[in-house]
């Protein structure tokens, strides 16, 4: 069995980068050590635990494999079981059954497993406590108080914009520095006036380090000949006869490789520049946008003078959906034809495109040598060796954290501490913010599967600054609709006539006839209301002012568990009867009632705390 699963294991890994096939094997690896403690037990669920410890892996079939998965997904999705793991967050659970179902089809494609069903994902209720770039900056200070969650809601949007676009900026910098010093590289090794690698090492053999043929210390003409040496004995397999010592030495006259690596492309700083420029671009997860092949571009469309082509990745813990961002590119300047921008910012497609140019080199070398990171797009040169590697866990942690030390000193990014999922939330508020809270854009753009996946990438301010607009625009029907049977209600209203019809046709077309007072006959147009009296208005006494504060803290406490187990619900349903309790409460507290309502909430609150009462059940 060990000898089968080791001639297989490769196979399947080069199906998913290593970092992500580490994650899914060790979840596998623990339910094969239970699995194993189950057979000897003799469990009905270990027959094809007791088939592979008996190398019996042939006669092992589908339903075996179905009734294994079965099990453990019970185990794993009872968050009162502690036998598969020891947490109690149902989002941890839920990645790690996700990681063994889909270590399961691995093995299964590399036929070491048949085909089996498995359980689909585990159901969480969550909520994305990540800030965003806003977030982050009214957390230092940066940003004034507002008085309405309208104001906040703008404040926020527009910060989230700025402060996205100025990281872009710095990142843009810093892959436009690389990109540079790659082509001011390509350059020099073109240069057929400089001495070649072969002249140097003659050179340096005969005369030594110190030689004036080569140029004095500092000078350009001792870094070109650096640069033409460092790129022999890199990419084109090129031995100095001299002494090593002296050819090392020589390279570090000039600053080593640290120095030299910028000429040659391929460095971890533009890898990571481009990167992230990318992840702003398309608000995708990591692991996604880290497995873009070197070939990512599946379409492109032409609107005028402006080009639009999208990368393609697989989602893994999304059953391996394919994800697709759309990414702007623009036509190329005059100034320079290879890099195409607009107001000096370029497009994520010319990012892309200028990566592909400075990796182009290492890739050559590594498809020659059938290195597996040749297929990849982000791949970047390892010191000392020259080797192509597609390890990016450096991404989201050194280099990152070195980028934020850069930009310690900006005056806005300086000190804020930003990270990968940040940037990601941020990205799906400005979509929201653009779309007047239309979940579908923010949902489209973040490439989620459900809204309820994008509707934890909101923050509060958001949501309280929808409910507040609705509330407002409730407020305003509602005032219209009653004001039927009132003479010159437009006047009272600040109103003309025809907007308070225009209003009044909307409420009632949106359910406010509760609003009326006394039955109308053919009010605008409307057909004959029937309702009873006492069921179209709201009478105030001290126990219905005392029930309408327990529905208004019954709809708040469950509100946010609806809000992330079912956002079209709670759109659909939840916020209308939020807002309607809402508007009641409201007018209250603004009437010369507001003492009596203020009483009966100190009623209800102190019943509740000493458990003489309870909420009621909403749902």
């Amino acid at each position: 069995m060990v000898e089968k699963l080791g001639s297989v294991l490769p196979k399947a890994s080069a199906l998913v980068r290593s970092k992500t096939f580490h994650n899914y094997f060790r979840s596998w690896r623990r339910f094969m050590l239970q699995g194993a403690l189950s057979a000897e037990a003799g469990a009905p669920s270990s027959t094809v635990f007791q088939l592979i410890m008996d190398g019996r892996e042939t006669e092992i079939k589908g339903e075996h494999v179905t009734q294994a998965l079965q099990e453990t997904y019970h185990r794993i999705a009872d968050l009162n079981d502690f036998s598969f793991t020891s947490t109690t967050n149902d989002i941890t659970r839920s990645n790690l059954w996700l990681s063994l179902r889909r270590f399961c089809n691995f093995l299964s494609l590399v036929h070491f497993l048949p085909p089996f069903t498995a359980p689909g994902a585990i159901t969480t209720i969550g909520a994305s406590k990540t800030p965003v770039l806003a977030d982050l900056a009214r957390e230092m200070g940066r940003l004034p108080p507002c008085s309405t969650w309208a104001e906040a809601e703008e404040q926020d949007a527009r910060e989230n914009i700025e402060l996205m676009q100025l990281l872009r900026d710095e990142l843009q910098k810093e892959f436009v520095s690389e990109l540079d010093l790659f082509r001011e590289g390509q350059r020099i090794i073109t240069d057929h006036t400089l001495y070649s690698p072969a002249q140097i090492d003659e050179i340096l053999a005969n005369e030594g380090v110190q030689s004036t043929k080569l140029g004095a210390v500092g000078s350009q003409p001792r870094l070109h000949s650096a640069v033409k040496l460092f790129h022999a004995m890199m990419y084109e397999d090129f031995s100095c006869q001299c002494h090593e010592y002296r050819a090392a030495l020589f390279l570090r006259s000039v600053g080593g490789q640290k120095t030299l690596s910028p000429y040659l492309g391929s460095t971890p700083k533009g890898l990571h520049a481009a990167f992230v420029i990318i992840l702003i671009d398309t608000g995708w997860n990591l692991q996604p946008l880290g497995d873009l092949l070197n070939d990512p571009f599946v379409g492109k469309a032409s609107r005028g003078k402006r080009k639009l082509k999208s990368v393609g990745s697989v989602k893994f813990r999304a059953d391996s959906s394919l994800v697709i961002a759309s990414l702007t590119d623009y036509p190329a300047v005059e100034a320079d034809l290879q890099m195409r921008s607009k107001h000096g910012r370029f497009s994520g497609v010319a990012v892309i495109e200028s990566w592909l140019e400075m990796t182009s080199l290492l890739r050559e070398k590594a498809a020659r040598e059938q290195n597996p990171a040749a297929n990849w797009l982000w791949i970047w040169r390892t010191q000392f060796d020259g080797n192509a590697s597609s390890h990016l866990l450096s991404v989201e942690n050194d280099w990152w954290y070195a980028f934020l030390k850069r930009i310690s000193s900006h005056p806005r990014l300086g000190g804020l501490p930003i990270t990968h999922r940040a940037i990601r939330k941020t990205f799906a508020n400005i979509a929201a913010a653009e779309g007047v809270f239309n979940i579908r854009l923010p949902m489209a753009l973040a490439d989620h599967a459900s809204e309820g996946t994008t509707q934890q990438y909101l923050t509060e301010t958001t949501i309280h600054a929808v409910y507040a607009a609705k509330m407002r625009k409730f407020m305003n029907l509602w005032e219209s609709v009653a004001s039927i049977t009132v003479e010159g209600a437009a006047r009272y209203l600040g109103l003309s006539d025809d907007d308070l019809k225009k209003q009044r046709q909307l409420g009632l077309a949106s359910g406010l006839d509760f609003a009326l007072t006394r039955q109308v006959e053919e009010v605008d147009g409307s057909a004959t209301f029937d309702l009873a009296k006492k069921d179209r208005i709201f009478v105030v006494s001290t126990e219905a002012m005392e029930k309408l504060h327990l529905a208004r803290l019954a709809l708040n406490e469950k509100g946010s568990v609806v809000l992330a187990c079912n956002p079209g619900r709670w759109v659909r349903s939840w916020l209308v009867w939020q807002v309607v309790v809402e508007g009641y409460c409201e007018l209250i507290e603004k009437s010369r009632l507001r003492g009596k309502f203020r009483a009966a909430k100190e009623r209800v609150e102190k019943r509740l705390s000493a458990e003489q009462d309870a909420l009621p059940l909403v749902y």
